[in-house]
């Protein structure tokens, strides 16, 4: 007495799990330069072939995708999909569930699927089964050939047979016309008017400090009340944490970390000519020293080696951006080849995570300080004197290796 099986009529919903992924592109590229190098010769499989007889039963003429029944576990599986076109094999979580497939087997992944009409869906993570959604990693894994037109599929067995999986051709055209009559329900005007909808009834402005309103979070609005309520007791209980002011920002400790500049002793040192400016952009320059100065970023220096001008320019917002022109030091320093961060990587580390948190490092290269040795060689000159970095300034050729 055989093993009992249960049988699922799938339905098609949310994407839930996926056996390969986009990455077959590459895995196929990588196989097709090998295969090239050393060919493999094929198996002898037994000849798979197709004849009007094959069409028998089939309501011709017709267009009607292929869906057949396929045993995936230990159930049966109706409205399963063959589509040669993808280049994944997927299935729905609905259907997963009346599978008793146990979810903890599946390997969470924040990846999304494009279609061919740029439609994307985010996957909730990847499994492994005897057989999904028939793309075509599942059509090669069994060196089946499907056929539309015949509505079925066949595949050879390891008797040496051919094996036929007929396709259920009313079952595709009832799926057709729920289709058809949904797309048609829904009111395109809705959907349109959410995506242009404005963010700001998305967030959240929370003060979390009583003494000061200009202190202020955002929080996504569509958080349940008891998550809204755990962040926000959270943030104003580390509110000190933040800092919204310059002189809020204490600085990182030296002894864990300072900018050096490694420059070439080889190298001469240059102190660039100063540089004409006009009033108002004297009037930029002078203005952002007098900030430097008040949040103890710079300090005055007068016998030096290296000499640069600042440079300014206007932002889209009409305000000046008040820069130091770093080139003749920074080609004096060899570049730090380390190695920055992938930032796919740092997306696929967010996942199987529930919240995802943006904070913004306000002015994060200026939290660290600039060696003390070194200090005097980010000199630059304006109508008011001479001045050099007491933190690391922007502008410096390897600044961003020892930011990260």
């Amino acid at each position: 007495m055989g093993r009992a099986r249960s049988f699922i009529k799938r339905n098609y919903g949310r994407l839930a799990s996926l056996w390969r992924l986009g990455s077959s592109v590459k895995d196929h590229r990588r196989q097709a330069i090998t295969s090239k190098k050393w060919p493999s010769k094929p198996e002898n499989d037994p000849p798979i072939t197709f004849s009007p007889d094959d069409a028998i039963g089939v309501h011709l003429p017709h267009n009607d995708p292929l869906l057949v029944e396929v045993g995936i576990a230990k159930c049966d599986v109706a409205k399963v999909l063959v589509d040669t076109d993808s280049s994944v094999d997927l299935i729905i979580r609905d259907t997963l569930d009346k599978m008793g497939v146990d979810l903890r087997d599946m390997n969470p992944s924040s990846r999304s699927l494009t279609g061919f009409n740029v439609a994307s869906e985010m996957m909730i993570g990847t499994i492994k089964l005897r057989s999904t959604h028939a793309g075509t990693p599942w059509l090669h894994s069994i060196k089946a050939i499907s056929l539309t037109y015949h509505q079925c599929v066949k595949f050879p067995r390891q008797s040496g047979q051919v094996q036929t999986l007929q396709g259920d051709q009313q079952a595709a055209r009832d799926l057709l016309i729920t289709t058809v009559k949904l797309r048609q329900s829904t009111p395109r005007i809705n959907a349109i008017a959410k995506q242009i909808q404005s963010q700001k009834d998305e967030i959240l402005v929370v003060t979390i400090d009583e003494s000061d309103q200009s202190k202020v979070v955002r929080v996504y609005a569509f958080l349940s009340e008891e998550m809204q309520r755990a962040i926000i007791d959270f943030l104003k209980q580390n509110a000190s944490t933040f800092a919204w002011t310059t002189s809020d920002m204490k600085g990182i400790n030296p002894a864990i970390t300072s900018h050096v500049l490694n420059v070439d002793p080889n190298i001469k040192p240059i102190r660039q000519k100063r540089r004409k400016l006009g009033p108002e952009r004297s009037k930029a320059i002078n203005e952002e020293v007098e900030r430097l100065l008040a949040a103890g970023s710079i300090t005055e220096v007068r016998c030096l080696e290296w000499l640069a001008n600042p440079v300014v320019v206007k932002k889209k917002n009409g305000k000046w951006r008040v820069c130091v022109d770093f080139t003749d030091l920074n080609k004096a320093c060899p570049k730090d080849s380390y190695l920055l961060p992938q930032i796919d990587r740092l997306v696929e580390s967010t996942a199987g995570n529930e919240l995802l948190t943006f904070m913004d490092a306000f002015s994060g290269y200026n939290q660290i300080m600039m060696y003390p040795d070194d200090r005097e060689k980010t000199a630059f000159i304006t109508d008011r004197g001479t001045y050099c970095n007491k933190v690391m300034p922007f502008g410096l050729k390897n600044a961003c290796a020892t930011y990260q």
